[in-house]
């Protein structure tokens, strides 16, 4: 039972969370795809993606995901998906989930996170494009646009399908088939949301992206930003969903603000670039366990 003086706060943030377009837009027409076969294809994806990289086994940084993820699981649409984290040890600057509840973030992008909110910006995008189930939409249009109308296979039978399902999922080699304008904002509309119920400050988003944005004039583009591609226009999208979405994490009785740091555990495992202005300074966190890598979470 809620203490009574929490009881006012929920209530106003619930109301502010109802004017919002929440939980996930609906359905596009041309979806063919059940949901079991998208479970289904999306965790063989993961399974084929997992089984060529090497898993982190940071009990911290592992905690930090897990405790992340779940939370913004927990507050989905989809919250009973066998949901699952992994933290892939790589210089990619990359994170994806798949269909099913599958999420992976790279160990690059964590000094780009530099917190548990930035982490939590970039999981809860990620989720979000699950729940609004964009990935099948788009593998539903490529197999239509290819003369084959709805017969989408149940897994990957052949090269072929491999490559078409995986790219069309945002996982595939192929980085030529970005998510459109539209799949973005509602992403960001939609993980902002997640942001907010979970207890994370949503302005960590618009930091989030502005700082992966400058990365751009860099030597190497983030990885990422092949399929979640960021222009002025978005990040001006992202701004003014701010105000809306800071209403509602002030009425939220359950605020983590920008959580624990990850620029201080990287410092500590040498991961983190010596230099990185992009970020800021790290603060000294508490000490923390973790579950073991690959551990499904059931909210």
């Amino acid at each position: 039972m809620l203490p009574r003086c929490w009881i006012p706060a929920v209530l106003i943030f619930s109301l502010l969370l109802g004017c919002a377009r929440f939980p996930f837009p609906p359905p596009q027409p041309e979806m063919t795809v059940p949901l079991y076969q998208e479970t289904a294809l999306g965790e063989e994806a993961y399974r084929e993606i997992l089984k060529h990289e090497q898993l982190s086994q940071d009990p911290q940084l592992l905690k930090i995901l897990n405790r992340v993820g779940g939370q913004l699981a927990a507050v989905s649409a989809m919250p009973h998906l066998n949901w699952e984290f992994a933290l892939i040890e790589s210089n990619e600057r990359n994170a994806f989930a798949l269909p099913g509840g599958k999420v992976a973030v790279t160990t690059g992008i964590l000094p780009v996170c530099a917190n548990e909110a930035g982490l939590a910006a970039v999981m809860s995008h990620q989720i979000a494009h699950v729940v609004a189930r964009h990935g099948t939409e788009r593998l539903s249009r490529s197999f239509h646009n290819s003369g084959r109308g709805a017969a989408i296979p149940a897994g990957f039978s052949n090269s072929r399908n491999k490559n078409e399902i995986m790219t069309a999922l945002g996982v595939g080699r192929d980085r030529s088939m970005p998510f459109s304008q539209r799949h973005e904002f509602e992403a960001d509309d939609l993980g902002m949301n997640l942001m907010v119920q979970a207890g994370y400050d949503p302005m960590e988003t618009v930091r989030f992206w502005s700082r992966i944005n400058q990365m751009k004039r860099g030597s190497r583009v983030p990885e990422m930003l092949f399929i979640h591609p960021i222009d002025a226009r978005r990040l001006e999208d992202l701004r003014r969903l701010l105000p809306k979405a800071n209403r509602a994490y002030q009425a939220n009785p359950l605020k983590h603000g920008l959580g624990r740091s990850i620029l201080y555990l990287l410092s500590r495992r040498q991961l983190m670039p010596k230099s990185n202005p992009l970020s800021p300074p790290p603060a000294r966190p508490s000490s923390e366990t973790a579950p073991a890598p690959g551990t499904p979470f059931n909210p």
